[in-house]
Parts: C-alpha cells; sequence; structure tokens
C-alpha cells in the first residue's frame, strides 16, 4: 500500500508547521524518515520518534526557505546506513505579505529571470534585470543561443508554477476547448460533446 506524505502541497513563508508521518514496515524508532528540499535554497528536514510514527516541527519556513517551488523527497535510514526512498513531490513556498514592505514585487523568482531574459532579447533590459544571475552569470554576457535556452527553461518552470497555483486553489490545470460534432448524414442531427486537453 502507498504511503501518503503529510507535507502540505503550499504553506506561507513565516508559518510554523509540525507533522507526523507513519512510514509503514519503517517504524520509529528503528528507522529515522528525513527529507531534502531543494530549490532556490536548501533544507533537510530530520524526524523524531511518536511512538513507531515519525514526528517533524518546523518553527519558521522564512528562516529556512525563500519563496519559491521546491521538490522535496523523504526517505528512511537506519544505524546501519540502510536508506530507502518513501516518497516525492514539490512544495510552494509562498510569500509572506506581513514582511514586506511598500512597492513589494509579487512576481516569483522565475518570472523575474523570465522577464529579465525576454527584455534582454528585446534590447529594452534595465540594468537591474542586465545583471541578474543565472548560474552564476550576469544575464548582459549570456550569448543568444544561451537566452534562448535559458528562457526555454524558465518558461516551463513559470507554467509549473502557475499549474501548482490552480492545484492549489482547486481548479484544474490545463486548458480546455469545447466541441461539438454534428452528423447529419447518417443519423440526424446529433450533438456529440467532448474535452480536449492541451498541454499549453
Amino acid at each position: 500500500m502507498a504511503l501518503m506524505p503529510r507535507i502540505p502541497e503550499t504553506i506561507y513563508a513565516g508559518d510554523s508547521l509540525s507533522w507526523t508521518e507513519s512510514a509503514g514496515e519503517y517504524p520509529a524508532p528503528t528507522w529515522t524518515m528525513r527529507y531534502a528540499i531543494r530549490g532556490a535554497s536548501k533544507l533537510n528536514l530530520v524526524s523524531t520518534h511518536d511512538g513507531t510514527d515519525h514526528k517533524f516541527s518546523v518553527p519558521y519556513w522564512s528562516t529556512y526557505l525563500q519563496s519559491g517551488i521546491y521538490a522535496w523527497q523523504s526517505y528512511v535510514t537506519d544505524v546501519t546506513g540502510a536508506r530507502h526512498t518513501i516518497a516525492s513531490g514539490s512544495i510552494h513556498i509562498r510569500t509572506n505579505l506581513v514582511a514586506q514592505d511598500v512597492g513589494f514585487d509579487g512576481r516569483s523568482h522565475a518570472q523575474k529571470v523570465l522577464d529579465a531574459i525576454e527584455a534582454m532579447m528585446e534590447g529594452q533590459a534595465t540594468k537591474s534585470q542586465a545583471i541578474m544571475r543565472i548560474n552564476n552569470r550576469e544575464i548582459q554576457y549570456l550569448k543568444p543561443e544561451e537566452l534562448i535556452r535559458w528562457r526555454s527553461f524558465y518558461k516551463a518552470e513559470v507554467a509549473r508554477e502557475k499549474t501548482a497555483e490552480k492545484v492549489a486553489q482547486g481548479e484544474e490545470p490545463g486548458n480546455r476547448i469545447l466541441t461539438r460534432f454534428r452528423d447529419d448524414a447518417s443519423r440526424g442531427a446529433w450533438p456529440l460533446n467532448r474535452v480536449w486537453r492541451w498541454p499549453w
């Protein structure tokens, strides 16, 4: 039976969070569960045992991770060094507006970089956009083919963020086109409604 992770899909920076998980055949305290969280910054979580369950507690997410989309992987280890992956997924750390001041820019990091790349390609980049760094190189020094490659990368990142946003709000990801077909020749007029999904 698949184990259901308890880490949320979305949390606001500055919020506290604690949860307890069961790892089936990997009970505490024989096994220790851990989370590796990676993105614009990184965080490693180690559980404490609550009976045979694994307990996690993070006082303030903003202390460890800046806003953005992060990938996570949970796994268990024992004293012999054995390791087993439990699950993986993503978490959206959303901005804590209470900690922001006037002039706050609500765009995600990926959206800011994408906007800077496109502005550079169009010859309209501001100074702050031109000196933004990708892989430790300023955008203004990237070759045209590099700008095109990074543009594709960050467009995909922004698309993933928007999909995660829709899911968090209870919406269906993706676009739908409703079409109607009529077969007047063989069966008379009759409607057939279909929903087509496109990976836009």
